[in-house]
C-alpha cells in the first residue's frame, strides 16, 4: 500500500471512511423524505458544502447544443441571485472542468487564468477557493458541482477531492 503524507497519519483513512459513511447516511435521509429530483439535489448539495467547510457551492449543468451551462442549484448566502441563471460556457473553472474533464483544487482562484471574475461581480461574493470536479454519467458530460471558500482559511485537500467526486457519481446517478 502506497503512505502518502496524509495517509501515514494513524486514523486518517478510518476518519475519512466514516466521514464518507456519515454523508452517505445523510443522502440516504434526504432522500426518503425529498418530493422531487431538484429538492433531493439541493439538500445533498448543501449536506456536501456543510461537510466540506465552504461557504458556497453550486451545481451546474452543461446545455445540450449551445455552449453554456446553467446554474441548476446554488447554495450560501448568494445563492437566489444565480440558481437559474444560464452563463456562456465560454471562460471559467467550470468551463475548464467541464471540456476536460478533470477535478481541480485551486487555492487562490484570482491567481488562476481560467477563474472569471464575472460572478463574483453579479453576486458581490468574494471567491478565494475552490474545489470543482465534473459530473459525468457513461461517456456523457452533464455538468460541473463546485464547492467554494473553505471554512477557516484552511485549504481544500485530496480526501475533500475525494468525498466530492463521490458525491458527483451519485449526483449524476440522480439526474438521469
Amino acid at each position: 500500500k502506497k503512505t502518502t503524507p496524509e495517509t501515514s497519519q494513524p486514523g486518517i483513512e478510518t476518519e475519512e471512511l466514516k466521514t464518507r459513511l456519515e454523508l452517505l447516511y445523510d443522502v440516504a435521509l434526504k432522500a426518503s423524505s425529498a418530493a422531487e429530483v431538484s429538492e433531493l439535489i439541493e439538500q445533498i448539495l448543501s449536506i456536501t458544502r456543510s461537510m466540506l467547510n465552504g461557504s458556497a457551492s453550486s451545481l451546474h449543468l452543461v446545455g445540450g447544443e449551445k455552449a453554456e451551462t446553467y446554474f441548476q442549484t446554488v447554495d450560501g448566502d448568494k445563492g437566489n441571485i444565480l440558481r437559474q441563471k444560464t452563463l456562456q460556457l465560454d471562460s471559467g473553472i467550470a468551463r475548464w472542468v467541464s471540456l476536460n474533464r478533470k477535478p481541480l483544487i485551486i487555492k487562490d482562484v484570482y491567481k488562476d487564468g481560467r477563474f472569471d471574475k464575472k460572478i463574483d461581480a453579479i453576486t458581490n461574493f468574494v471567491t478565494k477557493s475552490l474545489i470543482a470536479v465534473p459530473l459525468i454519467k457513461g461517456k456523457k458530460n452533464i455538468g460541473v458541482l463546485e464547492i467554494l471558500n473553505k471554512a477557516n482559511q484552511s485549504e481544500f485537500n485530496e480526501r475533500d477531492l475525494a468525498i466530492l467526486d463521490g458525491v458527483a457519481s451519485t449526483e449524476a446517478l440522480i439526474l438521469l
